[in-house]
């Protein structure tokens, strides 16, 4: 069995990281969050959403 520890609200997960991602709905539209967590320690890395419908991506970010 793998380790599971702190994962339970983990919503999306590759080899390289995974994330939690949040959806808030307001009268303004929608807010997304999200906490991202890298396996590329010491690398430049980009988190991306990405519309599942149309493959577009919406917003992304880069950190290093």
């Amino acid at each position: 069995m793998a380790p599971a520890l702190g994962l339970a609200d983990v919503t999306n997960a590759t080899a390289d990281g995974a994330a939690h991602v949040e959806f808030a709905h307001d009268d303004e539209g929608v807010s997304v969050t999200a906490n991202v967590f890298t396996t590329l320690i010491g690398q430049d890395v980009t988190a991306a959403l990405v519309d599942d419908s149309t493959g577009s991506t919406l917003t992304s970010a880069t950190h290093g």
